[in-house]
C-alpha cells in the first residue's frame, strides 16, 4: 500500500488508490448525470377508429358493423361513468401545454401524432397494446357483445392489420403486441406466433378469455395451449396478461362498473377514500395465469418462456409469492421443480402503469429488474400528459441505477429492444435524471390530488388472500383431474 504521509488538506497519511477510486466513481457519476434516461413505456395503447375497422376486416364479416358500433356507444359510457373526458376544470390543472385540449388523443390512431405527443414527455418507445379510450378493438376484447372464436380471430387479424400499418411509421420505436387467436384450431397460434416475429413485434396478448367459465377455451394450465407457449418460446416473444383478462365478453362492462362501484362504497365505509378508476385496474383476475402456469408445469416445459403483466400494478406481487411459495413448502407432492419466487424471477415482469408509491416502495421484493413503467397513453388512469411529474412524484428518492432500470433498461432487456438506437433516441428528447429524481416537491399539489383521482397513486396493494386460495385451490384441482382422465 503506497502511503503519503501529509495528504493535500494537510494532516494525516492515505491511499493513493483509494482516492483515484473515488475520483473515478465521482466522474463516471458526473458523466451519467449528463445522459438523458431512456424511458420506455411496457404498456400504452392504438387501436383503429370504430368507423374505420372495416377497412381491415374481411369482407364476409362485415355484417357485424352495427352490432360493433352498438356497443361502442355503450363503451363510451362505461369512460364516461369512470370520468372521461376530463371536467374544464381538470384541463386547467393538468393540460398545461395542451396536449389533451388539442387532441393528443387523436396519437391512438395517427402514428406521426403519437410520436410528437411521447416525444413532448421523453418517452422514445411503447409497447403498442389494443384499445384506447376512444374505441376497444373489433370484437375480439372483453369490454363487448359476446362473439364467436371466428369472429373474434377474425377481428383479431384486422387489428393486426391496423397495428402494422401504425407501428411501420416507426418500428423500432412503435413495438406492436399483437393478438393471437386459435381459430380453427390451436396449433393456427404458432403460424400466427410466426408471423409476427417477421412483423417485427415483440408480444403477443392471447385469448384473454381462457377459463372463463361458459366459454369454450380451457385455462392456461390446460397442455391444449402447448403450441402457443412453444412458439412465443421459439420466436421471442413476450407474452402480455393486459389489465381485464378472464373476463366473458357478455355484459362485461355492467359488471366492471358494479364491480368498481360497489369496492368505492364499501371502502368509504370503512373510512377508505378510493375512486372506481383505482378499484377497477386493481383486481385479482388478471393475476390467475401466474399461478396457473406454475403449477401446471407450463414454465418447466418452456424454461425460456416469458410473461408480463401490464397495466394491474405490481405492489401485489410479494405478498402473493409469499403465499404461494408456503403453499408450495407446506404442501409438497409438486412437480414443480422450483420454487414459485424462482419461477417469478427466471419467466416473469410487470409492466405497472399508473406506477404508484407501493409499486416503487416495493421494487426489491418485485425484483428491481422486473419492474417496468408504462405510460397507459391515452387512458385517463395513465400518466399522459403529465407523465414527468408523475415520475417525480413516484421515483423522487430512487437511487438512479435503479430508476433508470425501471423506466427503460428493463424493458429494453425484457422485449430485445434496440438499445443503440432508443439511447441516441433519448439524447434528442429523454428526460435528465436531474429532471425527475429527487423534484417532487416541485409537483403542483393540484396535479398530485387529480393522480390520485385518477389513478390511485397512493392506494394500498390488495393480495386478496382468500380470492388467492381458492383460485389456487380450483388450478390444483383441475390439475388432478387432467391427469387422472
Amino acid at each position: 500500500m503506497t502511503l503519503i504521509s501529509e495528504s493535500v488538506h494537510g494532516t494525516g497519511p492515505f491511499d493513493v488508490r483509494k482516492i483515484r477510486s473515488r475520483r473515478q466513481a465521482d466522474l463516471v457519476a458526473f458523466e451519467q448525470a449528463a445522459v438523458p434516461i431512456t424511458l420506455v413505456s411496457a404498456d400504452s395503447h392504438a387501436v383503429a377508429p370504430p368507423e374505420d375497422f372495416l377497412a381491415y376486416l374481411e369482407p364476409e364479416y362485415h355484417y357485424i358493423r352495427d352490432v360493433y358500433l352498438a356497443d361502442m356507444e355503450k363503451f363510451y359510457d362505461f369512460f364516461g361513468a369512470f370520468g372521461y373526458p376530463f371536467t374544464p376544470e381538470e384541463l386547467d390543472v393538468i393540460d398545461a401545454r395542451g396536449a389533451l385540449r388539442s387532441g393528443g388523443e387523436i396519437g391512438t390512431f395517427d402514428p406521426a401524432r403519437r410520436l410528437r405527443e411521447v416525444e413532448a414527455e421523453g418517452i422514445v418507445a411503447e409497447l403498442i397494446n389494443p384499445g384506447s379510450v376512444l374505441a376497444f378493438p373489433p370484437l375480439f376484447g372483453p369490454l363487448q357483445t359476446k362473439h364467436t372464436p371466428e369472429l373474434r380471430a377474425a377481428g383479431a387479424r384486422a387489428h393486426n392489420r391496423f397495428l402494422r400499418d401504425f407501428c411501420s411509421e416507426a418500428p423500432d420505436r412503435l413495438v406492436g403486441v399483437y393478438v393471437v387467436h386459435p381459430w380453427p384450431d390451436i396449433d393456427a397460434i404458432a403460424e400466427q406466433c410466426e408471423r409476427v416475429r417477421e412483423w417485427g413485434g415483440r408480444a403477443i396478448q392471447p385469448v384473454s378469455q381462457a377459463g372463463v367459465p361458459g366459454d369454450c377455451y380451457p385455462a392456461f394450465f390446460d397442455p391444449y395451449w402447448d403450441p402457443m407457449w412453444r412458439a412465443c418460446q421459439d420466436n421471442e416473444l413476450v407474452v402480455h396478461i393486459h389489465a381485464g383478462w378472464g373476463r366473458d365478453q357478455a355484459n362485461s362492462l355492467q359488471d366492471t362498473l358494479d364491480m368498481g362501484f360497489a369496492r368505492v362504497a364499501q371502502k368509504a365505509r370503512e373510512g377508505e377514500k378510493t375512486t372506481a378508476a383505482a378499484e377497477v385496474f386493481g383486481t385479482f383476475g388478471e393475476r390467475r395465469p401466474l399461478w396457473q402456469l406454475m403449477w401446471g408445469g407450463v414454465f418447466d416445459r418452456f424454461p425460456r418462456l416469458k410473461v408480463s403483466f401490464v397495466e394491474i400494478h405490481g405492489d401485489w406481487v410479494p405478498g402473493t409469492l409469499a403465499y404461494l411459495d408456503q403453499r408450495y413448502r407446506d404442501e409438497g407432492g409438486t412437480a414443480m421443480k422450483l420454487t414459485p419466487s424462482e419461477y417469478w424471477q427466471r419467466h416473469c415482469a410487470v409492466g405497472a402503469s399508473l406506477m404508484r408509491y407501493g409499486d416503487l416502495a416495493a421494487r426489491h421484493q418485485i425484483g428491481v429488474e422486473k419492474l417496468m413503467f408504462g405510460s397507459d397513453y391515452p387512458h385517463r388512469e395513465g400518466s399522459w400528459p403529465n407523465t414527468l411529474d408523475w415520475l417525480r412524484a413516484t421515483m423522487d428518492d430512487i437511487p438512479e441505477p435503479e430508476a433508470r432500470k425501471i423506466l427503460g433498461e428493463n424493458a429494453i432487456e425484457f422485449y430485445g429492444l434496440d438499445r443503440a438506437l432508443l439511447t441516441k433516441e433519448a439524447l434528442r428528447c429523454g428526460p435528465l435524471p436531474s429532471e425527475i429524481l429527487g423534484r417532487s416537491r416541485s409537483v403542483d399539489p393540484r396535479i398530485l390530488q387529480n393522480f390520485e383521482d385518477r389513478g390511485g397513486i397512493g392506494k394500498a396493494a390488495e393480495v386478496y388472500e382468500s380470492d388467492l386460495s381458492a383460485s389456487l385451490d380450483e388450478t390444483i384441482g383441475a390439475l388432478a383431474d387432467l391427469t387422472s382422465g
